[in-house]
């Protein structure tokens, strides 16, 4: 038996780029599990152009994220970024977890972590994000490359049930499934605003950076967020977009 056709292959099949010609040669994702997530939908633009997309992948079990927070890896920026040429991409995605100004929640939604201990630190923080940011953005300016920064994606403060049915639930329903939502104030509160205030400054004063915002994308008619966007089933746990879910963004984005 073949399997239904899914929100995924129907935005595959219909996706016609306007542009035939870019000068993009290369798209690179730089973050962690954020950009992991972009794939389905950055590999068929890159499909379609004929353009290479590349991941950077974890070293030593750990993602190399730039920025971070805490200058980590920033000693790695011109080797994350040798490929990467005059007109070609860099987006950057992550869950930035030295941000957080509150406890969230991990993809399980059983394990808080209190972002309190890093606030306090002096070698952690916005501002240390902030400087690493900037050494992003003149590299690009330096190579030549363009740099756009996702903004943080909603995230909800309870367990969801993964989109993929197994065979149990078929057979047994579950009539009162329980679907988390949360508010626009909810995910306002986790990051200083200030955050979002440098981001927009930086956007206004460079012509090689951008912000992409996904909220409003997944705001409802209620101005609340749901894990289903009229009717596809976006994300996979607590913070994660399913498949169809990162194709949700293939039409703003490009």
């Amino acid at each position: 038996v073949g399997r239904s056709e899914t929100f995924s292959d129907v935005v595959e099949r219909e996706f016609t780029p306007s542009a035939k010609k870019t000068s993009c040669d290369r798209i690179q994702l730089l973050g962690n599990s954020h950009s992991l997530m972009l794939m389905p939908m950055i590999s068929l633009i890159g499909e379609k152009l004929n353009i290479d997309v590349s991941l950077t992948e974890k070293s030593d079990g750990e993602w190399p994220l730039i920025p971070s927070g805490d200058r980590r890896n920033l000693n790695k920026l011109d080797y994350l970024t040798s490929d990467l040429k005059d007109g070609d991409l860099l987006i950057i995605s992550s869950r930035n977890f030295l941000l957080y100004e509150r406890p969230y929640i991990m993809a399980s939604g059983l394990e808080y972590h209190e972002p309190a201990k890093f606030a306090k630190h002096s070698k952690w923080g916005l501002d240390i994000w902030l400087d690493e940011l900037d050494e992003v953005i003149a590299t690009a300016a330096r190579k030549g490359f363009r740099v756009v920064l996702v903004l943080p994606f909603p995230e909800f403060d309870e367990p969801i049930m993964n989109s993929e049915l197994s065979q149990e639930e078929w057979f047994r329903p579950q009539k009162n499934r329980h679907t988390p939502v949360v508010s626009e104030e909810f995910l306002a509160d986790r990051f200083n605003q200030r955050f979002y205030e440098e981001l927009r400054n930086r956007a206004q004063a460079f012509d090689n950076f951008f912000t992409f915002d996904p909220v409003p994308l997944f705001r409802n008619e209620n101005g609340n967020f749901k894990v289903t966007v009229n009717g596809v089933a976006a994300f996979n746990d607590t913070n994660h977009l399913s498949r169809d879910g990162a194709m949700l963004l293939l039409k703003p984005f490009y």
